[in-house]
C-alpha cells in the first residue's frame, strides 16, 4: 500500500508505504469478487517513507494524537464497473472511502484520495504541521500540511 501526502504551498509530495497489510479474503470465481466484503487491518507501525525520523513523527505526531488508531482498519463493501467503496476505521472514526480500480494480469489496482478531515484529523495534522513546521515551509515562508492523501493499492489475485 502505497501512500503520498503533501506539504509546502508548493504541494510538495511525501511518499511511503505500509510494509504490513493485512486481508481477510476468502476465495472467488472472478479476480475482483476475491475482493468483495474483504477485511483489511494496516499497523500505523508499518509506515515506511524512508526516512526513520519522518517515520517516528508520523507514528508520534499524527497517528498517536489520533483516538485509538494502532492501526487502520476496514472492509470493502462495494465493488463494480471499476469503482468501489471501502469502509475504513480511522481516529475513531468510520467513513466511506471511494476508490477506483483496474485489472491488469494478476494484479488488481485500487487508487484512492483520503480527505484527512473527513476522519476528523484535523488536529493530528496540526500536530504533524507543528512538529515539521521548518520542513513543511515552503519559499513563501508559509509551513503547509495538506489535508489530502492519496492511496495506491495493488492487490494480486487470481481466480480459482
Amino acid at each position: 500500500m502505497q501512500w503520498t501526502a503533501y506539504k509546502t504551498s508548493e504541494k510538495v509530495p511525501v511518499k511511503g508505504v505500509f510494509k504490513t497489510v493485512q486481508v481477510n479474503s476468502t476465495e472467488a470465481e472472478t479476480q475482483i469478487k476475491v475482493l468483495n466484503n474483504a477485511e483489511f487491518n494496516i499497523p500505523i507501525s508499518s509506515i515506511f517513507s524512508k526516512d526513520s525520523i519522518r517515520d517516528g513523527k508520523l507514528q508520534k505526531f499524527f497517528f498517536n494524537v489520533m483516538d485509538n488508531t494502532i492501526a487502520l482498519t476496514g472492509k470493502i463493501t462495494s465493488i463494480e464497473n471499476n469503482n468501489g467503496k471501502a469502509s475504513l476505521t480511522m481516529n475513531g472514526v468510520t467513513k466511506d472511502l471511494p476508490f477506483t480500480y483496474t485489472v491488469v494480469g494478476d494484479t488488481i489496482k485500487l487508487n484512492s484520495t483520503l480527505m484527512l478531515d473527513q476522519w476528523n484529523a484535523t488536529k493530528a495534522l496540526a500536530s504533524l504541521n507543528e512538529a515539521c513546521k521548518e520542513l513543511h515551509t515552503g519559499k513563501d515562508g508559509i509551513s503547509k500540511t495538506w489535508n489530502e492523501v492519496n492511496i495506491h493499492i495493488n492487490v494480486l489475485s487470481k481466480t480459482k
